[in-house]
C-alpha cells in the first residue's frame, strides 16, 4: 500500500514541478526574467546553495554543509535598487550583525557571493547572512558548518547513503540524515524497519537490538543501496 502511496506523490511532484523543501526555489533561465519581474521594487531576494551551478537554492530552509564546501550566495535587488551590494553575518546565538564582504553584482542587478568556512567556524549552531543596499535588507539565510558530512550516521546525499555500509553493535541506533534535494525513504529488505519520506534535513533513527547483516534500499531509487552490520 505504502509503494502505491508513494508512486502517486512521486507521479503528482513531477507533474506540478513541486521541489521536495517547499522553502526551496528553482530558478532557470526561462523564467528568469518573470521572477525578477514579480521582484518588489525596493527589495532584495536572496538564497544560499551548495552549488555554482544548480537551480536548488534555499532561503528559508537552513542549509549545512560539511566543513572543506563552498556555500554560494545569490539573489537580486527589485527596481530601483543598485550597488554596492554588502555583506552581513552574525554569529551563532549572536545579537549583532557584523559586515564581512561585498557581493559582486551584474548589470541586471544580480549578485552573487561565495563563503568558505574556517576551520575555526565549525560550530553548533547557525551563521546567519543578510544582503544589504542602501537601506534595504534581504530575507535572512542560515548555514552551519559540520564537522561530518551530515548530523546523522549515515547520510543521504544525491542518490547514495554514506557511507554504503556501516558496522554497529547490538542495541545501537542508527540516525539517517538527509542533504538531498530530492526525496528518499529507508527500507529494510527484510522489511524490519520502515521510513516515511525523509526530505533535506529529516531524520530516521532505528534501533538494532540483534546482531546481523541487514541490507536496506531507497524505495524510491532502486539502485540506492546500503548495508548495516550488527556485532
Amino acid at each position: 500500500m505504502r509503494r502505491a502511496l508513494l508512486c502517486v506523490v512521486v507521479i503528482i511532484a513531477a507533474l506540478a514541478s513541486v521541489d521536495p523543501v517547499g522553502a526551496r526555489v528553482l530558478e532557470d533561465t526561462a523564467g528568469a526574467a518573470a521572477a525578477a519581474e514579480a521582484l518588489p521594487a525596493g527589495s532584495i531576494d536572496a538564497c544560499v546553495s551548495y552549488s555554482r551551478t544548480t537551480g536548488t537554492c534555499f532561503r528559508s530552509e537552513p542549509l549545512r554543509l560539511q566543513f572543506g564546501q563552498k556555500f554560494f550566495f545569490r539573489g537580486r535587488l527589485g527596481s530601483g535598487l543598485d550597488g554596492p551590494v554588502s555583506v552581513w553575518r552574525m554569529r551563532p546565538n549572536g545579537t549583532h550583525w557584523a559586515p564581512v564582504g561585498s557581493a559582486t553584482l551584474t548589470a541586471d542587478r544580480r549578485f552573487t557571493w561565495q563563503w568558505r568556512p574556517t576551520e575555526a567556524q565549525v560550530a553548533d549552531g547557525y551563521y546567519r547572512f543578510q544582503f544589504r543596499a542602501g537601506l534595504a535588507r534581504s530575507n535572512n539565510l542560515r548555514v552551519k558548518v559540520l564537522r561530518t558530512l551530515c548530523d546523522g550516521d549515515v547520510c543521504l546525499q544525491g542518490y547514495v547513503y554514506v557511507p554504503g555500509e556501516l558496522t554497529i553493535s547490538a542495541g545501537d541506533t542508527v540516525t539517517w540524515t538527509s542533504i538531498s534535494s530530492v526525496s528518499h525513504t529507508v527500507d529494510a529488505d527484510d522489511e524490519s524497519f520502515e521510513s516515511a519520506l525523509i526530505n533535506y534535513g529529516d531524520s530516521f533513527q532505528h534501533t538494532f537490538a540483534t546482531t546481523g547483516v541487514f541490507t536496506y534500499h531507497c524505495d524510491l531509487h532502486p539502485l540506492q543501496l546500503g548495508t548495516i552490520t550488527v556485532e
